[in-house]
């Protein structure tokens, strides 16, 4: 049995026996703090369902003995929406949060770190919904919070963090970079004087790593991700979804360099791990469908990438509905497929899909939006259409130049693209 394993059993039991001594002496606060400890204990185990099963039962125990306005009440709306919102509910996620804040805001005034850390939270559930100007506004006045208690804080670097994702979101890579730079520098520092801010290392580290990748500088980003891959190893052990998910980062980094063969290990064990933990129908098993899918067809493994792409679609579809961006991303990766094994029709008909959701959330010159019309663009191409292929190569080319630079390996090609105009595809995106 693994070590970490051994831990959770043995702390799984110490808090049953909190709760069953509490249930004993009728001691309804104490009851309720053990299945808080017990939901915290599975959520960091990775266990999210049943996280929510405890968070659940400890907040309507707390409602009935402190009232709804108390501020341990607002913990347990704000953790219970931060399960929520990794299970893929975003709605419920946003309005557990929503009620956490009001409760804090109430108690502590506007300008308190925990009413700091609710706006972020709340933010970044506000981004998982496509709502980023909004989510940018509520993080924008944590920052101001924590400027005016310490800048140098753990809180400041959290929520400098969940600026840079939003940013990103945004397509500004070198705004989110700058970001993601200061947090990290932050956790680093006080990693060193207290090491429970390991694993915001690690977060840290992941989150720099793909931005770095979007701007080419992929050997940093390689650095980065291995950095966030081995801390959480070391802290959650081999099996945990955090693990997962920072060895499908890595994969993609390493797929951009062209080392198919790695790439594919880490995608695989993420998918394999995601899969123990959540069933089939997750989210995050998704993703690892859609980015194993993108691996596959570099591999020119055409036919089996098609099959995990469809797969992430079809969860995709059912977890977010049918007009949600990450549903988005999964139409435009099976049309690049689908653009490679020559089904013009097709794979027009699904990166134009993609591009009708993505123009519902993001600005007309959003680097995402930039990335679908180069693909339409090299389906028109496909389709000897050249005055439309120019027509989306030109849009194109204007955004990359703006966000990542005359000089960024998308941007060229997309130039020599646009100069050759041969009848021949070169597909795989940008």
């Amino acid at each position: 049995m693994e070590k970490n394993s051994i831990k959770f059993q043995g702390d799984l039991k110490s808090f049953q026996e909190r709760l069953d001594i509490s249930k004993e002496l009728d001691d309804k606060r104490g009851m309720a703090t053990a299945l808080h400890e017990i939901g915290a204990l599975y959520y960091h185990q990775g266990n999210y369902k049943e996280a929510v099963k405890f968070y659940r039962e400890s907040l309507e125990i707390d409602r009935k003995i402190l009232g709804n306005n108390h501020p341990t009440v607002a913990t347990d709306l704000n953790d219970l929406g931060l399960v929520l919102q990794d299970l893929g509910r975003f709605e419920e996620a946003k309005s557990c949060i929503e009620e956490a804040l009001k409760i804090d805001k109430g108690v502590y005034g506007s300008m308190h770190p925990i009413v700091a850390k609710d706006l972020t939270d709340l933010g970044l559930v506000l981004q998982d919904l496509g709502r980023f100007e909004e989510a940018k506004s509520y993080i924008e006045k944590a920052l101001e919070i924590d400027e005016s208690m310490n800048p140098d804080s753990p809180n400041m670097a959290r929520d400098l963090n969940g600026l840079g994702l939003v940013l990103k979101s945004f397509g500004d890579m070198h705004g989110a970079k700058k970001n993601f730079e200061l947090a990290l520098a932050i956790f680093k520092h006080v990693s060193v004087l207290d090491g429970k801010y390991e694993a915001e290392v690690a977060k840290g580290a992941n989150n720099l790593g793909l931005v770095l990748r979007t701007l080419n500088d992929l050997e940093s980003a390689k650095q980065n991700l291995e950095e966030a891959l081995n801390i959480s190893e070391k802290l959650l052990g081999p099996s945990h979804p955090q693990v997962a998910l920072y060895a499908n980062n890595l994969a993609l980094v390493l797929q951009d360099q062209g080392d198919f063969e790695n790439a594919l290990i880490f995608s695989q064990r993420a998918l394999k791990i995601d899969k123990a933990v959540y069933g089939t129908n997750h989210p995050s098993v998704a993703t690892d469908l859609n980015n194993l899918g993108l691996i596959l067809n570099a591999l020119n493994h055409l036919t089996d990438a098609k099959r995990c792409l469809e797969q992430a679609l079809n969860i995709g579809e059912k977890v977010f509905g049918p007009n949600h961006p990450q549903v988005a991303i999964y139409l435009n990766g099976l049309g690049l497929v689908l653009l490679k094994m020559r089904d013009l029709p097709k794979a027009k008909e699904l990166f134009e899909r993609a591009l009708d959701i993505d123009k519902r959330v993001y600005s007309s010159d959003n680097i995402i939006i930039a990335t679908i019309l180069y693909n339409l663009g090299l389906v028109l191409q496909g389709e000897g259409n050249v005055e439309g292929a120019k027509e989306k190569f030109e849009n194109t080319l204007q955004i990359f130049q703006e966000y990542l630079g005359k000089d960024h390996p998308s941007t060229i090609k997309i130039r020599e693209n646009l100069m050759s105009l041969s009848p021949a595809i070169s597909p795989g995106g940008p």
